[in-house]
């Protein structure tokens, strides 16, 4: 009797376009072929994990509910998430209720089976967290950093020294009324 033939799929996701998907998509394939899976869909995504509603994820979690592949092979967990446990929890129960089975490469501990895996996922999925929180507060505290380095625009309380161009000493004749266009018959 011939081995059932597992269909994998791949879900990859990088943060901004400056990344790069393939070393994702290497280490997966190698995964497939060492492990003989046959590799039949590739979902990706360029957004940030704690993106709702990210095209190539919600394609994903699809073709898990239309029995598309037998298994879910990801580099690691954060890459499906970093919203935390809840999230993280919905996703694989979503994967689970479908029939499919889901692979972390750099996270193999996390195929223990029962209470532990509970455990242990949880636990990953609030260090994904923490660290996405880590890097917003890094994000934000360089940029308030650069903006009281650097002032953009005119320095504040600083009054022009020169009059403007729309400021006359003396109005022109045609804004006091008397024109003389309409006098000399220019204008009627």
């Amino acid at each position: 009797m011939a081995d059932k033939v597992v269909k994998a799929a791949m879900y990859a996701r990088v943060s901004t376009d400056k990344q790069d998907l393939e070393s994702q998509r290497v280490e997966v394939k190698r995964y497939c072929d060492d492990h003989d899976f046959v590799l039949v869909k590739e979902y990706q995504d360029i957004e940030t994990g704690t993106t709702d509603g990210r095209n190539g994820l919600t394609d994903c979690l699809t073709g898990a509910r239309n029995r598309e592949y037998d298994v879910l092979v990801v580099v690691e967990m954060s890459r499906l998430t970093r919203r935390g446990i809840g999230p993280l929890f919905a996703i694989l129960n979503k994967l689970k209720m479908s029939g499919v089975r889901w692979v972390s490469l750099r996270e193999p501990y996390l195929s223990l089976e029962g209470p532990a895996q509970d455990l242990l996922i949880s636990v990953l999925a609030w260090a994904n967290k923490f660290e996405r929180d880590l890097i917003s507060q890094r994000t934000k505290s360089a940029l308030a950093r650069i903006k009281n380095l650097k002032h953009i625009g005119r320095p504040k309380g600083i009054k022009d020294t020169k009059p403007r161009a729309r400021r006359w000493k003396k109005k022109p004749a045609w804004l006091k009324g008397d024109t003389p266009l309409s006098s000399e018959g220019g204008a009627s």
